[in-house]
């Protein structure tokens, strides 16, 4: 699995590992968001310092995780890169995301 997962004061960040989020990761990750979500974890933060590339595929499973957290405010995601960045611009899901330029910044966010 190219998630790795930690939990700081009750908030489950998740780092992505891998340098894609494309249809070949897609679903895994779309899986292992879920399955952190059944183990009860209700605010989590989406760790993209090492995605350089993402397809509509990678975009979609974002989207899906969002939907099954229920509040984009319980679903923040931090340090996205330049290309991914223009991605959300382009189809506008830069108003749909929360993104933080640090894993702390979405951190203290989800505390208050």
């Amino acid at each position: 699995m190219n998630l790795q997962d930690k939990t700081i004061e009750g908030i489950l960040v998740l780092t992505i590992t891998s340098p894609q989020l494309d249809y070949a990761f897609a679903e895994d990750f779309k899986l292992g968001v879920a399955d952190c979500l059944r183990r009860g974890h209700e605010r989590l933060v989406i760790d993209m310092s090492q995605v350089n590339f993402m397809d509509s595929s990678g975009l979609g499973a974002l989207v899906s995780c969002l939907k099954r957290v229920g509040d984009p405010k319980r679903m923040l995601l931090c340090n996205v890169a330049p290309p991914v960045v223009s991605l959300f611009k382009l189809t506008r899901m830069d108003q749909v995301f929360i993104v933080y330029p640090s894993e702390q910044d979405a951190l203290a966010a989800l505390r208050a």
